[in-house]
């Protein structure tokens, strides 16, 4: 309590950590400027933190950027430098000192020992706001997707942002943010935002309520998306349990965001792609499709042969591609990559 109440009288907020101040969700300085930020999270990147083209990001230990930020400049030695009290004293700061601490949160966890991966660990609170359980997802049963609606076919860019806005407020919580899932997505059929038809129903609602339709009736579902599918914050592996969660088990698109498509292997998602870029302009929402022999056609630089039904009972056969590798491949067989 102290504690916070010396960070508060020096000015200092206090948020969220995780993802937050890696991507510069926080209040930014203004898009007009010369800006230094100086940061102990891992990414430097521009833009990252600030979307001001001129700001300099640096990045450096927790202790230096404390030390930087009390002094207000880069133009700063802590090692010789002082700083200054109201009263005008001198004040050095003190090298820092290694600490161990001990831990002791009722789970038996000290330092230095190995612990037995498979301890029986607490069971969760059901009404808990910040975490939620979910069930392992199971392995895949070697048979063949026949019949995959289509949740959405998303029409522009579609960043990791708009896949599912609520995943800073409750990333350890995979039931409240399922359902912004696609929240911030265009319809490419109306061109409104979370606005889809549900197959079953014919009914217009958001992209959760149908999906929880869909997972209800134990319909699988795909997503179309565009070129970059995913783009933007380190995605890590919660948008792609996102969609598992709901009944995902296929996303196709033109191209992918690096870390949204191995989140999406990694969660045991078909992660597929146009072999023919053209052919996306040929797919509907309300078309349904098959993915044809899986178990032996799924292997390294190998497209998956692809039929989907039109509404109007046209029939059209694509090629879909894939960069998975063997590990990839028992990853999708397995169900997940952290099923064992």
């Amino acid at each position: 309590h102290r504690l916070l109440e010396t960070f508060k009288k020096l000015g200092i907020n206090i948020g969220q950590s995780r993802c937050g101040p890696c991507i510069g969700h926080w209040k930014a300085p203004p898009s007009s400027g010369i800006y230094n930020i100086v940061t102990s999270f891992g990414n430097n990147l521009r833009f990252y933190n600030s979307r001001n083209k001129s700001t300099a990001t640096y990045s450096a230990s927790p202790e230096i950027v404390f030390a930087f930020t009390l002094a207000g400049t880069l133009d700063f030695n802590p090692m010789e430098d002082f700083l200054y009290s109201e009263k005008g004293e001198k004040i050095s700061l003190q090298f820092p000192q290694e600490k161990v601490f001990a831990y002791d949160i009722s789970l038996g966890l000290s330092p230095g020992k190995m612990h037995n991966p498979k301890r029986k660990l607490k069971e969760l609170e059901v009404q808990s706001e910040c975490i939620g359980d979910i069930s392992q997802f199971p392995s895949w049963n070697e048979s063949d997707f026949l019949s995959i609606y289509v949740l959405i076919k998303i029409s522009g860019k579609c960043s990791f942002e708009q896949i599912c806005p609520a995943w800073l407020e409750h990333p350890a919580h995979p039931i409240r943010a399922s359902k912004t899932l696609f929240a911030g997505a265009l319809n490419s059929e109306t061109c409104f935002l979370n606005h889809v038809k549900n197959q079953i129903t014919n009914e217009w609602c958001t992209v959760y309520e149908s999906s929880l339709t869909y997972k209800k009736h134990s319909i699988p579902w795909l997503v179309i998306g565009g070129n970059d599918f995913g783009s933007g914050a380190s995605s890590s592996d919660i948008c792609g349990m996102l969609l598992r969660f709901a009944g995902g088990v296929v996303v196709v698109a033109k191209s992918y965001s690096r870390l949204f498509e191995i989140s999406l292997k990694r969660q045991g998602i078909l992660a597929l792609t146009f072999s023919d870029p053209n052919h996306s302009k040929m797919v509907d929402s309300s078309d349904n499709f098959k993915i044809h022999n899986i178990s032996s056609t799924l292997l390294e630089n190998t497209p998956l042969k692809c039929t989907i039904k039109k509404k109007c009972g046209t029939i059209l056969k694509i090629s879909l591609s894939h960069s998975y590798t063997i590990r990839e491949i028992n990853w999708f067989r397995e169900g997940r990559a952290l099923s064992n």
